[in-house]
């Protein structure tokens, strides 16, 4: 690591620098032997672009994965965190060094992770608390891994697929916008010049090309703003709180965020309790990582229902937002005593599903959407030759 420090040579001088060390302890060790008292060491702060001052899902699933594999090989802690630390690159090189120096000043692995809650989300650092208690952190960092693994393959299954219509729709809308606003001004002056009446779908694509003609500026200056009214909006809990409850209610996204909510809910609830956390302090982490804010209130209160002693399966079953399948499998497990084995089984279904939902929705809007824009910019090409169409019959 690289260290930054401040010392008193034997003739009063004050010196600075920076060097590398292992530890603060060996540096500290190292500026004695030379006759120097240390007055200040810190670790150097790298400096980090704000472009670049998050980190991504996939270099948290990269460290986790190195900690897993260098643990179960009988690495130290320490020493896997040197090593990963030359492996590491921006934001995530200097949480690992801070995570460092909290390790060699006392603090356990858990309690250092959970000084960067934007890196390390709560069920992260429960599972790893949980792991230290046990002694078995090898094999919950082997499970954290594997996990945020299949979360990473869902979401780049699903970026990948929605690409191809997202790039089909962003051609077709600049090709509309370029001939609304470049090609059909043109014909507008030949159209005027030959007198004739034109047909209704000719003059309300020039009306709406004059609009944009003359107002587009304006339009594009309302378009930021209103992106930036939402992006304020988004900060209110009031309004994400709507949000939720309306995204819920739609037909066919409702489903959807309850399919990947529920799959989340029981991969990360196995996992917490497959890693000896309680069921009641697996619900309060639930409620927090949850993305809907509706459902993140249904398993607050669910929380404090198991707490007052009810069971899991009839508190979320009250609630009536879970599916009834979910609910039914859950009272099953409590029966059985083996929750976090059915939990494991219901992740695997809701995944394979909401994979299959998803593919089913996209293959159904793709097309609808490649015809929509297609069809909107034949109407345009339509309005500008159907009036040379009919000079050439009156001809």
């Amino acid at each position: 690591m690289e260290f930054y420090y401040r010392a008193v040579q034997r003739n009063g001088t004050i010196v600075s620098g920076q060097r590398t060390a292992r530890t603060k302890e060996q540096l500290l060790a190292a500026l004695k032997s030379e006759g120097l008292l240390p007055l200040e060491v810190r670790v150097k702060a790298e400096r980090v672009l704000p472009l670049f001052s998050r980190v991504s899902g996939r270099e948290l699933l990269a460290f986790t994965q190195q900690m897993a594999g260098l643990l179960q090989a009988g690495i130290r802690l320490n020493r896997a965190l040197e090593i990963i630390t030359d492996l590491a690159r921006g934001r995530l090189r200097l949480t690992i060094t801070q995570i460092q120096q909290d390790l060699n000043e006392g603090l356990a692995f858990s309690a250092a992770l959970e000084k960067h809650p934007s890196v390390f989300n709560s069920a992260y650092v429960a599972m790893v608390r949980a792991g230290e208690s046990a002694g078995l952190l090898p094999e919950v960092m082997a499970r954290l891994a594997s996990s945020m693994e299949q979360e990473q393959d869902f979401k780049g299954q699903v970026i990948t697929s929605l690409m191809y219509p997202f790039l089909v729709t962003f051609v077709s809308i600049v090709a509309v916008i370029f001939m609304l606003t470049n090609l059909v001004p043109r014909f507008q002056t030949v159209f005027k010049q030959l007198g004739q009446e034109l047909p209704a779908i000719t003059a309300i694509v020039l009306a709406i090309s004059g609009f944009l003609t003359r107002y587009g500026l304006f339009l594009l200056i309302v378009l930021v703003l209103g992106i930036v009214l939402l992006i304020r909006l988004f900060r209110s809990s009031a309004f994400k709180d709507r949000l939720d409850r309306w995204l819920l209610g739609l037909p066919l996204v409702g489903k959807i965020i309850i399919q990947v909510e529920t799959e989340r809910f029981t991969r990360i609830l196995s996992m917490l309790m497959r890693s000896g956390v309680p069921l009641l302090n697996c619900l309060l982490i639930l409620s927090a990582v949850m993305g809907n804010g509706h459902l993140r209130q249904a398993l607050t209160d669910a929380a404090n229902s198991v707490k007052a002693g009810e069971g899991l399966a009839r508190c979320l079953g009250d609630k009536a937002i879970f599916p009834s399948m979910l609910v039914a499998m859950i009272g099953v497990g409590e029966e059985g005593g083996n929750l976090d084995e059915m939990m494991e089984e219901v992740a695997k279904v809701y995944a394979r599903e909401t994979r299959q939902s998803i593919q089913r929705i996209i293959s159904m809007v793709g097309p609808v959407m490649t015809l929509g824009l297609a069809g909107l910019i034949f109407l345009i090409a339509l309005a500008i030759l159907l009036p040379i169409f009919q000079l050439n019959i009156m001809g």
